[in-house]
């Protein structure tokens, strides 16, 4: 009768499709910075301490290691010794008497009753070479040198091994490399002497060719994709990662995220991960890092400590008016949201593929009727060069299907390929996996409605490089 009247207005956001595809963003912190994040979801904000302190638990852990090999020993004792230094701790260093690991020749043995390893010798100087005998080491590496009979990969490897002494041999490695055409692999053990020697300008141009060439990005991860396999991609990253940590480049973190995610299966590069920190510590600070954001005209201040982690979820409108300001350190942030995906354009992973059946009672089928106890059978291939060391399998159930997860209740039994998801959010469910996989496994659903369903392609994509990824097929049920 007033005129006036009441209304309730709710605002939907329709997409084509469930699929979305995990994003994040990698930023050092700094103010009057905008941040890409989800346009009608919320995002995620993970703020870490990029200065010394990301660094500690690695040390930590290294010291915590067992067994009597070389790198071991000598990871556990340079930890230690380094987390006195740049940690302000005060434990014992443990007291080993390396020169038992050294034979007559001069080089190192992985044992104390095992030959001497050229490699092992010059890796072990790197990091160390007060602890053994510096005369004798010079002596087996000029022993190489001087043989006629040494082959490409000796001669480099002594090389190295020379630059590890601080011996003058920047000449003799320039000529030859002019005179030589070396496999990219063998290429970085002596673009790592070059740096050690200090010309750094040189090791950095070298470095980036082979990155232009044979790099894989990945963010937050770069991985240098040389060798016959896994393990090999693991050891020359590290090198490439020692090279770029003393030359200052912006891939040095990114380089060691990848061998530190993805470590190799049977090589111990304890000896590269504790050149690569002993190369980036001096670099970075000490303190704390921290910074003030302000949130919904609200000020807060925050403050992390080596591995501390501060985390924001915010919607759309909280991120646009997000602001930071006295930032001291430097502080990275992870900005990480779900996408809309379209298929026909996504750039995907070779390393990885999947593909998806249903059966019912034993045959396959993609039409069912009321009562039906479906099968979902997912078939993942997750190669053992794929760049990340943990992948997510996302499966989205058709609208007329619900996961099934309570078997008693319909008799089901126990089956060694059945697996069940670590998250269901509606219609979609997601499992882990490791690497490399190749087995499929299934899950159950059961019938909630009639009609014809789209039943969305599945996915396999990285937890940490999120930018590997690939996808099933999509296609269509119908329930009668």
């Amino acid at each position: 009768q007033s005129g006036n009247e009441d209304a309730v207005i709710h605002s939907f956001t329709f997409h084509d499709s469930n699929i979305t595809q995990g994003t994040a963003g990698y930023y050092r912190l700094e103010e009057d910075m905008a941040v890409a994040g989800s346009p009608d979801g919320r995002t995620s904000l993970a703020f870490t301490n990029l200065e010394r302190g990301q660094y500690y638990y690695d040390l930590r852990g290294m010291t915590w290691a067992y067994g009597d090999r070389l790198e071991q020993q000598l990871g556990r004792r340079q930890a230690q010794s380094l987390l006195n230094e740049y940690f302000g701790e005060s434990a014992n260093v443990p007291n080993i008497t390396f020169t038992d690991y050294q034979v007559p020749e001069g080089g190192l043995a992985i044992l104390p009753y095992s030959s001497a390893e050229l490699l092992l010798t010059a890796k072990a100087f790197l990091v160390a070479p007060d602890l053994f005998d510096r005369i004798a080491a010079r002596q087996y590496f000029e022993s190489v040198l001087n043989n006629t009979g040494s082959n490409t990969e000796e001669v480099v490897y002594a090389l190295l091994g020379m630059a590890a002494l601080d011996e003058p041999v920047l000449t003799e490695i320039n000529i030859f490399l002019e005179s030589h055409e070396l496999e990219p692999e063998l290429k970085l053990y002596l673009i790592r002497a070059v740096a050690h020697l200090g010309a750094t300008e040189y090791a950095a141009s070298m470095l980036q060719d082979i990155l232009d060439e044979h790099a894989n990005v990945s963010d937050p991860v770069t991985e240098v994709a040389l060798g016959e396999d896994h393990d090999d991609y693991v050891e020359y990253t590290y090198q490439a990662a020692i090279v770029a940590a003393a030359v200052s480049s912006d891939q040095a973190p990114l380089l060691y995220r990848y061998v530190t995610t993805t470590p190799a299966t049977f090589h111990l590069n304890a000896l590269d991960q504790l050149a690569y920190i002993q190369t980036a510590l001096p670099l970075l600070s000490g303190d704390p890092v921290s910074f003030s954001y302000t949130l919904d005209g609200e000020s807060h201040d925050v403050t992390l400590a080596r591995e501390d982690t501060f985390r924001l979820s915010v919607v759309p409108e909280q991120l646009e008016n997000l602001t930071f300001s006295d930032i001291s350190g430097t502080v990275g942030l992870v900005a990480s949201y779900e996408e809309p995906v379209d298929l026909a354009t996504v750039e995907t992973d070779p390393n990885l593929r999947i593909s998806r059946r249903y059966e019912v009672n034993s045959r396959g089928t993609t039409t069912f009727h009321a009562n039906d106890i479906v099968k979902v059978i997912l078939s993942p291939s997750i190669n053992i060069k794929a760049i990340d060391s943990e992948y997510q399998i996302t499966d989205y159930l058709p609208a007329g299907l619900k996961l099934l997860t309570n078997l008693s209740s319909r008799d089901l039994s126990y089956d060694r390929l059945l697996e069940f998801p670590y998250e269901i959010n509606g219609q979609v469910v997601k499992f882990w996996s490791g690497k490399p996989r190749s087995a499929e496994f299934f899950y159950y659903a059961i019938v909630t409605g009639k009609g014809e369903f789209v039943a969305e392609a599945p996915k396999v994509q990285g937890f940490v490089a999120t930018g590997s990824v690939n996808y099933g097929t999509t296609e269509r049920v119908i329930i009668e």
